[in-house]
């Protein structure tokens, strides 16, 4: 049997690529170069935001973006709520909320050139019930209007 938590994230750093692979129920596919591109044209076009990212980013920086738990006293509440909370407990902001699907299958990368070990293990996928799907199982919702109710099972986005 397949490993049901298991996350794969595939990253691929040609766009190109992206025909020659077949997708079996990878949680995320990332492109190197939209990520690249985008940073250069922002250093360019919108000096301080590719500075900013980085600094949200950097695993070492005290302001490295965070997911948490939300308190179960929030949920139902309205996301003001819970954004000043934070604010007034401990001086964080508040990004945006996400969930995670709870079908967090495994994933597969299969080359294009179907190998016999990429057509056994789609096989296995589609026999385990696995399906072929390109959607994200990451929901996130960033700066909700002040109507959005916190869910159950939903987590937040920091900035310490």
């Amino acid at each position: 049997s397949m490993v049901p938590n298991v996350r794969v994230v595939a990253y691929i750093s040609d766009r190109n690529n992206l025909t020659h692979i077949k997708r079996a129920n990878a949680d995320e596919v990332i492109v190197g170069d939209d990520l690249g591109t985008a940073m250069l044209v922002s250093y360019v076009m919108s000096p301080g935001v590719p500075q900013a990212v980085n600094r949200l980013l950097n695993s070492n920086s005290k302001s490295r973006i965070r997911r948490i738990d939300i308190p179960p006293e929030f949920v139902g509440q309205d996301y003001n709520q819970l954004f000043d909370h934070f604010r007034q407990e401990n001086g964080w902001i508040m990004v945006g909320v996400y969930s995670e699907d709870e079908n967090l299958g495994i994933g597969a990368i299969l080359s294009s050139d179907t190998s016999a070990l990429d057509q056994f293990i789609e096989r296995k996928l589609k026999d385990g019930g696995i399906s072929l799907q390109d959607q994200s199982k990451i929901n996130v919702t960033v700066n909700p209007n002040s109507e959005y109710l916190i869910k159950e099972n939903e987590r937040a986005i920091i900035i310490p």
